[in-house]
């Protein structure tokens, strides 16, 4: 029953999540709805305030994280790190398809750090600091290597929604609330 639970949520997580990076929606369903979802769940569980740091999530989840290319500037976070892997913005040469995906993968894996940062109180309280570990490397492995890809989209309602951002929020609540229990 538990991991049922486990999946429900994590799958009303993913649908969230992709939702809010569908056209015409507010990304602040995504902002706001994820970690507050995590931190309900924290209470309910840990019956202590401090799991309200998780709604710092908020901040990490409204960090930008595009890449620049030849239609966009990019984020601040995304332009950094073009400056540490920088390549041609046409992607001429292997290496500069590789300095891209490297570009991809270090953005993508810094907000899932500050994301893991907003779960601290996590392993705070309960002392589990190996599966806060274990957990955290699931979501940064999440971000870093599926959030930016593009595997499709699905119709959900009126929307078309990305599979890669369905399975990036739903992984990110899944390790959360596998850290919580």
């Amino acid at each position: 029953m538990k991991i049922l639970i486990l999946l429900f949520i994590s799958c009303i997580s993913g649908l969230l999540g992709s939702w809010a990076g569908s056209s015409n929606t507010s990304k602040s369903w995504r902002r706001f709805g994820i970690p507050l979802i995590i931190c309900i769940y924290a209470l309910f569980f840990l019956h202590n305030g401090w799991v309200l740091t998780i709604m710092f999530m908020s901040f990490a989840l409204s960090m930008g994280y595009g890449i620049p290319d030849i239609k966009d500037s990019g984020s601040g976070l995304g332009r950094f790190w073009v400056g540490i892997f920088p390549y041609h913005v046409l992607l001429k040469t292997p290496r500069d398809r590789l300095l891209r995906l490297l570009a991809d993968i270090f953005t993508r894996g810094t907000v899932a750090t500050v994301i893991c940062i907003s779960l601290l109180s996590i392993p705070l309280l309960k002392g589990t600091w190996l599966v806060y570990v274990l957990c955290s490397l699931g979501i940064k492995l999440a971000f870093s290597l599926i959030s930016w890809r593009d595997l499709g989209t699905f119709k959900f309602g009126n929307k078309q929604l990305a599979i890669s951002e369905f399975w990036t929020y739903f992984g990110l609540v899944f390790f959360a609330i596998l850290m919580i229990k």
